[in-house]
């Protein structure tokens, strides 16, 4: 594995890049190859950035408060002269610690942070849909959405589904979000990922008088999504603010192209730009020019992508032109455009003039032009030494 990751490095590859984490499983409930790898065998394949002068490995972990786990990444950090990045979750954590002292000695650990918590969109179209716990709803589950959405306005099959009892996964995790009320929230119609304790299914329900299930039935009836966020959540978005604050964060968790039905976080940079930026009341604000460069230069720096994220002569000409005012993004939705009928969650945005790719424009008002101007990427790529503007 050492050998293979050296070849692909000095193909023109940027990294390496694993999962230490308990929830990624194949079908069978095993978990993926890699999960619980040992040191020694991370040591090793970390070793293959040796002497390269470039190259990121990255990784999801679920042991990062081990002195076990941080003592392989300071290893590898310290001995290849790599960019180490492991995926975090908002709050206080160990390797914050670490990261600023190998900094502190010229190394580089950058903690990965997402724009909002790790999260779910549960709908009646989408790959993890609520209503399938109950034998009444597993009865309709073929028919058009439409009718769906009707059945669950319906008084008697809402009967039904309130005295069923519902047929629950194994896992742990997955009958938290399914089940557990004090746990969903109904979004909001501003898509802020940010509820409060009066936006759960169990508190729309108490104010409402009525069972959390009619809750979840009235919000997929009018096809909303109810959110379900991972990990902890203090009732703000406060802890993820700080996180990317942090001198030694840089954005993660995109997760773009990865479980396309049940999250679209394609969309986190126009969410930064719109809502941390310009419309969040629960808390401050961030810098628009801080926002900007966190996602643009100090995201591609990370992988070597140095000739990018700064407007000045030798760069990139890689620009947005965008109607900040303007600038929102729309409801999710579903769409079925992947071989075999597959289907992906979709989110569109409003407020983008000019998209420009080295130096062509490539989308303007939203449709494309035509123009391809990008090219594969093999290795590192060195822009000229100026500081960000």
């Amino acid at each position: 594995m050492r050998r293979l990751t050296r070849a692909a490095l000095e193909a023109g590859a940027l990294g390496f890049s694993t999962s230490r984490f308990y929830g990624h499983v194949d079908r069978a409930g095993n978990l993926v190859p890699g999960t619980r790898a040992s040191a020694e065998e991370m040591k090793t394949i970390g070793s293959a950035f040796k002497g390269l002068d470039f190259g990121t490995m990255e990784f999801v972990s679920d042991s990062l408060n081990q002195p076990e786990e941080l003592a392989w990444i300071e290893h590898i950090t310290r001995t290849t002269g790599c960019i180490v990045t492991p995926l975090m979750t908002a709050g206080p954590a160990p390797v914050w610690d670490l990261a600023e002292k190998l900094h502190a000695e010229g190394h580089q650990l950058r903690p990965q942070v997402g724009a909002r918590p790790a999260s779910i969109l549960m709908t009646l179209d989408g790959t993890i849909n609520p209503m399938r716990q109950f034998p009444a709803y597993r009865e309709i589950h073929g028919r058009p959405l439409a009718e769906r959405r009707a059945m669950l306005r319906d008084p008697e099959f809402r009967r039904r589904v309130l005295s069923e009892e519902p047929m629950l996964p194994p896992n742990a995790d997955a009958v938290r979000f399914l089940s557990d009320h004090e746990y969903q929230y109904v979004m909001d119609a501003e898509l802020t990922y940010e509820p409060g304790p009066d936006d759960t299914v169990a508190a729309v329900a108490r104010a409402r008088g009525v069972h959390p299930r009619e809750v979840m039935m009235d919000t997929l009836a009018d096809g909303q999504p109810l959110l379900a966020l991972f990990g902890r959540y203090d009732g703000d978005l406060e802890g993820q603010r700080a996180s990317i604050e942090h001198p030694q964060s840089v954005f993660g968790l995109s997760d773009g192209g990865a479980h396309c039905g049940v999250l679209v976080d394609a969309s986190v940079p126009t969410y930064m730009l719109s809502y941390f930026t310009r419309d969040r009341k629960r808390g401050p604000c961030m810098p628009l020019e801080f926002v900007v460069h966190k996602l643009t230069q100090d995201s591609a720096s990370v992988y070597g992508l140095k000739d990018r994220g700064v407007i000045a002569p030798g760069y990139r000409a890689d620009f947005n032109l965008i109607d900040y005012d303007g600038l929102r993004l729309l409801p999710p939705e579903m769409v079925y455009d992947l071989p075999a009928g597959g289907k992906r969650l979709v989110q569109k945005a409003q407020g983008y003039r000019m998209t420009i790719k080295s130096g062509e424009v490539t989308y303007e008002g939203g449709e494309a032009t035509g123009a391809m101007p990008g090219r594969l990427i093999r290795g590192p790529q060195l822009g000229p030494n100026v500081e960000a503007l």
